[in-house]
C-alpha cells in the first residue's frame, strides 16, 4: 500500500468527522484528483460516510485495503487508493482565456438567428456588443435563440440583409477555461408536500433547488374503462467538473430520480392500445455554474394488448439514476417497490405503465458536451389466468414474489431507456 495516500486519506477522514469541517462544508465540496486521468468531487453535505476498504472497484474482496468508499444517500463509491494524488477542500478559481466573450442577457435583443456554427447579429447592434475576429464566444444565457448554448471561436464575419453574419469554428473545453474544478447539485422540491425526501435545508452555495410539484394523468381508453396515475417526482441533477490546463477534460453529469406513483385501472377491453406518454411537466434546470444547463420533462406512459379485464390499484416507488460521466453514458437499472394492491384479474395479454421522462443537459452548448436521454420504466404483466385479492392474501401482500409464484410473467418494462451518445469535445 502507498502509505502516502493512506496517509492523505486518514487526514481526510479525521477532519471530517473531527468537526473541523462543520462550518466550511456548507460551502465547499472534496475534490479527489487521480493520476489515472480520472477525477471524483463530493459535496461534504451529501457524504454520509468515508471508509477504507478491501474491495476493489471489480467488488472483488481482497485481502488488503484497496479503495476509499464515499458512501451517499443514493450510492457508493469506490476510488483507488493507488490512483489519489491529492485531496482539496476548497476548488481553485475559475481562470477563463482572456479571448473569451460571454453572450449574455443584453445580448439578447440583437440576436437575430443561431444556426450550426453561425451566429447573426442584428446590424443595430451596438459595436461594443459585437464579437470580434479571432475571439471565443460562449452563451452565458440559455435562452431563445439561444436555448441549446453555443461556442465558437469567430472566423469571419460578412453582412446578409439586416444583420452581421459571424460563422465560427469548434473549439474545444479547454479554448474557453485555462482551469475550472467545481461539483454542485440542483434539487427538486414539491412546493405541495412536506414529505419529500428531497426537501431539506440547502446550506452551500453550490446547491440550488427547483420546484417540481405532484401531477395526475388520465388515460381514457374510449368506452372500454381508464387508467390514472398520480406522480410525485423527486430528482436531483449532480455535476462534477474538472478542466485543467494539459489534461483531459472531465464532466458528470447524473439524474438520480425518484418516483411515488400510485395508479388506479378499471379495463374491459379486447385488442391494442398503445397511445404516446403524456407530459405533464416540463422546468429548466439552472446552476450557479456559468454554460451548465438543462431541463427535466415528465409525464407517464400506458400500453395494453389482448384479452384484458383489469380492476386494480396500487402505489410503487421507482428509482433510477442515468447521466454522462465523459464520453461514458451512466444508467442503473430502474428498481420497483410495491405496497398493498387491491386487484381483480382476467386476462390474456399484457398491460405496462409508469413514469415517462425525458432529460437533457449541457456544458456550455450541447455540441461540445451534452446528454439526451428519454425513459419510459414502470412494470409490465403478462398473463392468461385469473387473480384477485384472495389469492393474493393466502401468499402475504408482497406483490412481486405473488405474481412471480403464480402464472403470470411480471417484469420491468423500460424499453425507451434510451441516453444519446453522450459528447464531450476533447
Amino acid at each position: 500500500m502507498n502509505f502516502r495516500n493512506l496517509y492523505k486519506i486518514i487526514i481526510t477522514l479525521t477532519l471530517l468527522y473531527s468537526g473541523a469541517l462543520e462550518s466550511f462544508a456548507q460551502t465547499q465540496g472534496i475534490y479527489v484528483y487521480r493520476n489515472d486521468g480520472d477525477f471524483n468531487a463530493f459535496m461534504v453535505s451529501e457524504i454520509d460516510s468515508m471508509v477504507c476498504s478491501k474491495t476493489g472497484v471489480d467488488s472483488v474482496e481482497y485481502d488488503k485495503f484497496i479503495t476509499q468508499e464515499v458512501w451517499t444517500a443514493d450510492s457508493v463509491y469506490r476510488i483507488p487508493i493507488a490512483t489519489i494524488d491529492s485531496i482539496s477542500f476548497k476548488a481553485p478559481e475559475p481562470i477563463v482565456k482572456n479571448d473569451v466573450v460571454f453572450l449574455k442577457e443584453n445580448h439578447l435583443p440583437y440576436i437575430d438567428a443561431v444556426e450550426d456554427g453561425v451566429i447573426k447579429f442584428l446590424r443595430t447592434t451596438p459595436s461594443d456588443l459585437l464579437p470580434q475576429i479571432g475571439q471565443v464566444i460562449v452563451s452565458d444565457v440559455f435562452e431563445e435563440p439561444l436555448q441549446d448554448g453555443f461556442a465558437g471561436r469567430v472566423k469571419n464575419k460578412t453582412i446578409q440583409g439586416n444583420c452581421f453574419v459571424f460563422a465560427c469554428e469548434d473549439i474545444e473545453l479547454q479554448d474557453i477555461y485555462e482551469q475550472l474544478i467545481c461539483v454542485g447539485n440542483c434539487v427538486s422540491t414539491n412546493p405541495n408536500s412536506q414529505r419529500n425526501s428531497n426537501i431539506r435545508r440547502i446550506n452551500s452555495e453550490n446547491e440550488k433547488t427547483f420546484e417540481l410539484p405532484e401531477f395526475s394523468v388520465d388515460f381514457e381508453v374510449g368506452e372500454h374503462g381508464s387508467v390514472n396515475f398520480s406522480v410525485e417526482p423527486e430528482i436531483t441533477v449532480k455535476w462534477a467538473i474538472k478542466i485543467i490546463k494539459d489534461e483531459k477534460p472531465n464532466v458528470e453529469i447524473l439524474f438520480l430520480q425518484k418516483y411515488n406513483m400510485s395508479a388506479g385501472l378499471q379495463l374491459s377491453f379486447n385488442g391494442k392500445y398503445d397511445p404516446e406518454p403524456k407530459w405533464k411537466i416540463e422546468v429548466p434546470i439552472k446552476t450557479n455554474v456559468p454554460g451548465l444547463f438543462g431541463s427535466v420533462k415528465v409525464g407517464a406512459f400506458f400500453n395494453a394488448e389482448g384479452s384484458i379485464d383489469f380492476n386494480a390499484s396500487f402505489p410503487f416507488t421507482a428509482t433510477m439514476t442515468c447521466g454522462i460521466n465523459s464520453n461514458e453514458a451512466v444508467k442503473t437499472t430502474p428498481r420497483l417497490e410495491f405496497s398493498k394492491p387491491d386487484v381483480s384479474l382476467n386476462m390474456e395479454g399484457e398491460i405496462a405503465l409508469g413514469i415517462a421522462a425525458r432529460f437533457e443537459a449541457a456544458f456550455i452548448s450541447k455540441k461540445i458536451a451534452g446528454v439526451d436521454l428519454t425513459l419510459n420504466a414502470g412494470p409490465q404483466a403478462a398473463a392468461a389466468f385469473s387473480i384477485s385479492n384472495e389469492g393474493l392474501e393466502e401468499k402475504g401482500w408482497d406483490w412481486y414474489s405473488s405474481m412471480k409464484d403464480s402464472k403470470i410473467d411480471f417484469n420491468l418494462y423500460a424499453p425507451d431507456f434510451v441516453i444519446a451518445p453522450p459528447k464531450i469535445h476533447q
